[in-house]
């Protein structure tokens, strides 16, 4: 006979508290409203840092690579597991990709968030973490990578993920103060089908000139701004379609 699991995830704590969570809204809302699953994060961040100290978990890159995919691969099996469980809670009320993206019910993939990839080179990141990614991407219909700070460097190799859909970074200073510059992402996703999702904070003189920056024909862009102004923020919606279009 097979040996039971040493431990049980579904009986953790924060796991019963997400669905409990979940269970609680869609009750409250009669499932009218679309929900996504909770920000599971990435298997690089979730076993660095969350499992794993995360001196030790970089320094294990050199000094032990296969436990450490051993450990990626393991990690993102139960997370798939975990966004199961959600999926067959949430049912038609699910919204994708989830995780910061543009989302519906009609919508395809899982976003998660890949913040410690800058820890490493895009190389490294390509041979131990990259493999658990596209696993997990397969088994939704597509990824969608966030990352937060300027990972410019490595998006031509995350592009190399045969099941990514979109990426989402951030391109102003007021979204984040280590942001991407715009022609990395224009010049590595024109004339593919992944969407950039492009978080630009600032007035919208500043938006509209990383939006020139950004588009050029073959780019699928996603814009998501803010103008505290509502009459400004409308006119802001014009000029980026009309950049665009």
């Amino acid at each position: 006979m097979p040996e039971e699991p040493l431990y049980d995830f579904r009986q953790a704590q924060i796991t019963r508290y997400t669905l409990d969570t979940i269970e609680y809204f869609l009750d409250a809302t009669q499932g009218r409203l679309p929900m996504s699953w909770c920000d599971i994060q990435a298997p690089i961040n979730v076993a660095g840092g969350g499992l794993v100290d995360v001196s030790q978990f970089f320094m294990a890159f050199y000094q032990a690579p296969d436990k450490i995919r051993r450990l990626l691969d393991a990690t993102g099996a139960v997370m798939t597991e975990f966004l199961d469980l959600q999926t067959e809670l949430i049912g038609d009320a699910l919204a994708r990709p989830g995780h910061g993206f543009a989302s519906s019910r009609r919508g395809v993939g899982v976003g998660l968030s890949t913040d410690n990839l800058i820890m490493l080179s895009p190389k490294m990141y390509e041979k131990y973490c990259l493999p658990a990614d596209v696993v997990i991407g397969e088994h939704f219909g597509g990824m969608a990578n966030h990352s937060c700070g300027n990972w410019g460097k490595w998006i031509g190799m995350l592009a190399n993920n045969p099941n990514l859909i979109a990426v989402d970074g951030a391109f102003s200073p007021q979204t984040d103060p280590a942001y991407n510059q715009c022609e990395h992402f224009r010049d590595a996703l024109a004339d593919t089908s992944i969407i950039l999702h492009a978080r630009i904070v600032g007035d919208p003189d500043e938006v509209l000139a990383r939006v020139k920056r950004l588009w050029k024909p073959g780019v699928k862009l996603i814009v998501v701004t803010y103008v505290q102004d509502l009459t400004a923020q409308h006119q802001l919606y014009d000029d980026i379609h009309a950049i665009c279009s």
